[in-house]
């Protein structure tokens, strides 16, 4: 199998730049998403990529779920759902001193009402 080559954000800001860099790629790259369902092993061999991508993949779970969840209550409006889940994480990251997490916090701290359940 071939290799693949896989540069990943190094210091996501938000997490629209994760759900960006998820579902659209990143600098010309395939999205990650088409890299998960069309070729299964493409993180095998690259411990730190593999890393990565489960970390990251935990926010664009949490967006899945929610915007599921959400689009119930909001007449079936995914696109106002999404913007509300994207708000909810965003907002997790808010300090009382004004400062901000890191997206790196965020993806050890996601709601539990926002996780798979397994």
């Amino acid at each position: 199998m071939k290799t693949i080559s896989i540069n990943s954000i190094q210091n996501p800001k938000s997490v629209q730049e994760v759900l960006d860099e998820y579902y659209y790629g990143y600098q010309g790259q395939p999205s990650l998403k088409y890299l998960e369902e069309s070729q299964k092993r493409w993180r095998k061999g690259n411990k730190n990529l593999s890393k990565t991508f489960s970390r990251r993949f935990r926010v664009v779970t949490a967006v899945e779920i929610g915007t599921q969840m959400y689009a119930a209550e909001m007449g079936g409006n995914e696109a106002l759902a999404k913007e509300r889940v994207v708000n909810e994480l965003e907002n997790l990251r808010n300090r009382e001193n004004g400062g901000r997490e890191t997206m790196y916090w965020l993806f050890h701290h996601i709601p539990e009402h926002l996780k798979r359940k397994r």
